[in-house]
């Protein structure tokens, strides 16, 4: 799901993006999701789209990086 995660946002545009995560949209260009039964919180700002996982294990989060390098 991570790695989807990272693809949705680089391909789609925003409507897109919340249909196929699923998430909840508070506002537009912000939505909350799921993962691995941990919260995240995608931000849209400009052509650039940011991922918050704040409770997600430092290690995963750092290994999806890594492999996104």
């Amino acid at each position: 799901m991570s790695n989807m995660i990272y693809l949705v946002a680089l391909l789609l545009g925003w409507n897109e993006i919340v249909e196929v995560l699923r998430l909840r949209e508070r506002t537009r260009g912000v939505g909350d999701g799921t993962i691995d039964g941990h919260i995240y919180t995608l931000i849209q700002r400009g052509d650039q789209i940011y991922i918050e996982l704040p409770d997600y294990p430092k290690g995963k989060c750092e290994e999806i990086v890594e492999r996104t390098e």
